[in-house]
């Protein structure tokens, strides 16, 4: 990190059995993967109010990503793209709220897999 610059600007925590007062304290979630099936922890950091940025991997994120969080939504191997994103969401963080995770409420979720 030194090499970066970065040793004044990044903390790198390690594991950590309960994560969730780190998402709810943070500007913003990242997520940068190459592939995910349901990328639960944008769910949980939407549930917990912290704002969302993810690449437009494949399963999930585009689903999860909707209405003005969609302008987070960057496609895979977008460095700037993404780097812009991140500028965006720093200088004008999204206001998250319900209407964000409401379809993945219980009350929401368990009436439809009951209906299968």
């Amino acid at each position: 990190m030194t090499e970066l610059g970065l040793d004044n600007k990044v903390v790198m925590l390690g594991y950590r059995t309960n994560p969730y007062p780190f998402i709810q304290n943070a500007k913003a979630l990242i997520l940068t993967s190459d592939a995910e099936g349901l990328p639960r922890v944008l769910i949980e950091a939407l549930l917990l109010h912290t704002p969302v940025i993810s690449v437009d991997c494949p399963s999930g994120p585009r689903e999860i990503l909707t209405d003005s969080l969609a302008d987070y939504l960057v496609d895979q191997d977008d460095e700037k793209g993404l780097a812009e994103a991140i500028a965006r969401m720093d200088s004008s963080p999204v206001e998250v709220d319900e209407r964000y995770y409401q379809q993945f409420l219980t009350e929401n979720v368990l009436p439809k897999f009951e209906a299968l």
